[in-house]
């Protein structure tokens, strides 16, 4: 390739063979000399385009590889960058969608042929594309595991389907590590939220606050429930707005643990506060603030009486 460039067609297969001989072991030179062979080939109409994408995913895979791995890792990194700039041209997402929408019709049965889909388009960040949400759908469908399951449920908290991102992240809960558990069981808290769900929605989110105490953010969302929900738990001047006390006790709660939450529990403090019954009505049924005081309905939690000032 080097001294004889117009030989690029013999040189192709024997780099494309010695990468696949090597693996990871591919030195940084052969794989940007592979890719750019490729290219050449593409751009001489000698393979199709199809074929540059699998040797990028190839290639990529190798060069991450190294990257974590290598006592070369500044060679790997100039690498990626060669390998990148090569490949900008053939890039564009609906190329690349183009190519593998063909692939993942013809072999949906193909785990393998979904992970490459999936890999493909998150390093090109086409993850909003229809054709990565179907091939995780798949590989989850095919290779069930926690991890997809939470990454669909994402997926479908994007779209607007709370109901779908539900049912995927609670199989998402069982994931091993303790923050992405975390993280899984704050969005099924929200797509519950969303579902009008509170008792399953607080139950996540106090699963979520269990997995990481220092997060506010499981009592700000337990709290926003109880007062969207604070006028269906009463049916007095007093009963019907007691959940904002509740409400405003999850507040305090999240800037006690959560000291980055302070401005936004503040504000949601100050907010619900205006809603506390005034002291005319406390008195007239029959309660003194300070007083212990059982909210209904489905938060049934115990707070304190307090007037508005």
């Amino acid at each position: 390739y080097t001294k004889a460039p117009e030989r690029y067609t013999d040189a192709y297969p024997a780099l494309k063979r010695s990468v696949e001989l090597e693996g990871d072991g591919s030195t940084a030179a052969v794989l940007v000399y592979y890719f750019r062979v490729a290219a050449k080939m593409v751009q001489m109409k000698k393979i199709e385009k199809a074929e540059l994408v699998d040797a990028y995913d190839r290639v990529s895979t190798i060069i991450d590889h190294n990257l974590k791995n290598s006592a070369k890792a500044s060679a790997y990194e100039n690498a990626q960058r060669n390998v990148e700039l090569t490949f900008e041209p053939y890039a564009s997402c609906p190329d690349l969608i183009g190519i593998y929408e063909e692939k993942y019709k013809a072999s949906p049965e193909d785990a393998e042929l979904m992970r490459k889909i999936i890999s493909i388009l998150e390093k090109k960040s086409c993850t909003d594309a229809e054709l990565y949400m179907n091939a995780t759908i798949r590989l989850n469908a095919l290779e069930p595991s926690p991890e997809s399951s939470y990454l669909i449920g994402k997926m479908y908290i994007r779209k607007g389907n709370q109901q779908k991102a539900a049912e995927y992240l609670a199989k998402g809960t069982t994931m091993e590590d303790p923050e992405e558990r975390a993280d899984c069981y704050l969005l099924l808290a929200n797509a519950h939220f969303q579902l009008k769900s509170y008792r399953q929605a607080r139950e996540a989110a106090l699963e979520a606050s269990k997995l990481r105490p220092a997060d506010g953010r499981p009592w700000i969302l337990i709290g926003d429930m109880y007062a969207s929900t604070a006028g269906e738990c009463g049916d007095n001047k007093v009963s019907a707005r007691a959940a904002y006390w509740a409400a405003v006790d999850k507040y305090v709660r999240a800037r006690s643990v959560d000291p980055g939450m302070e401005k936004e529990a503040n504000e949601k403090i100050a907010t619900y506060s205006r809603y506390f019954p005034p002291a005319e009505d406390i008195f007239f049924y029959g309660f003194a603030d300070g007083q212990a005081y059982t909210v209904g309905c489905w938060i049934n939690e115990s707070t304190t009486v307090r007037s508005l000032k």
